[in-house]
């Protein structure tokens, strides 16, 4: 037979068509996260389609940090998006204390999220875009609600950085399984899907399965329950696969990593990461002690 083998094409390396959301600010995994594909953006090895930054009642404030951010990693082509304002949260002083970000001029560059996922994927090959979520669901939400049809085209795989609780009916067979999540009620139907979920031993099973989703107390997914349901459901619904990865998945990280940074080069985007990581920590310390931690953290 002539062509390559079916190996050989699934080793073929493709370029990753991303697309990120996120909430920068109060916690510097967002800050990396944007870094590292802003970095491998700029390298030519993964093409970071859009960021689109939410969250906080500070959306625009957060947009500007993320801009201001690839900026500093040379990635000054990646748009950036306004997008939901979610829960009031009162900002840190630390938090955008990053050279620039309050310039104004900032904002000319800034486009309305919902607009800017649109245009991304309208634009992209057929089943070709990675959308990761490492923030509240509701602009992805949103989106799957209106153009259902376009998610479904345009996105290969919906990574999300949340949490579900899993389970399994006892007679598999048609018809739909209702499970409470918090506030929220929702379906999902019993159809084979593919469902990876990391844990915490670091690996991750992948098996047909009539799987009954539902979001757990994960902070992404308590900033809006309604949209973290529909966007799980929507993906287990619609076989359109989706990795979650917990907080049980988070390897132990030496945290003075980001310091030795800060300490071998004059970058000031290394600076700040470094000083939001350690003030971070100095006010979960702070909450610790006053006995603030929410039941998660228990």
């Amino acid at each position: 037979r002539s062509g390559p083998s079916r190996l050989a094409m699934w080793r073929r390396p493709r370029k990753q068509q991303l697309v990120i959301v996120t909430d920068p600010g109060p916690d510097p995994d967002d800050l990396k996260t944007i870094i590292v594909a802003g970095v491998l953006h700029q390298r030519g090895i993964i093409s970071l389609r859009a960021v689109v930054a939410n969250g906080g009642g500070q959306a625009r404030r957060r947009a500007r940090l993320a801009r201001r951010v690839l900026d500093y990693c040379s990635a000054d082509s990646v748009p950036v998006g306004v997008g939901s304002e979610g829960k009031p949260y009162v900002a840190q002083p630390h938090e955008f204390n990053l050279p620039g970000v309050d310039d104004a001029t900032i904002d000319k560059t800034l486009e309305d999220g919902s607009r800017l996922l649109r245009r991304v994927l309208a634009s992209a090959s057929p089943r070709s875009v990675t959308v990761l979520c490492v923030s509240g669901l509701r602009d992805l939400a949103d989106l799957m609600d209106k153009e259902p049809a376009l998610v479904l085209s345009k996105v290969c795989e919906v990574a999300v950085q949340g949490g579900v609780t899993v389970s399994w009916p006892a007679h598999r067979g048609s018809g739909a399984h209702t499970m409470e999540s918090g506030t929220s009620t929702w379906a999902s139907k019993t159809r084979r899907s593919s469902l990876l979920y990391a844990n915490a031993g670091g690996g991750g099973t992948v098996a047909p399965v009539d799987p009954t989703l539902s979001p757990d107390s994960s902070v992404n997914n308590l900033f809006d329950e309604s949209a973290a349901a529909t966007v799980y459901s929507f993906c287990i619904d619609r076989s359109l696969p989706l990795v979650v990865v917990s907080r049980d998945a988070v390897p132990l990280l030496p945290m003075q990593l980001a310091r030795s940074f800060a300490e071998r080069t004059e970058c000031p985007l290394m600076r700040y990461l470094a000083s939001c990581q350690n003030l971070g920590l100095e006010g979960l310390w702070r909450k610790l002690c006053e006995g603030k931690l929410p039941a998660r953290c228990t």
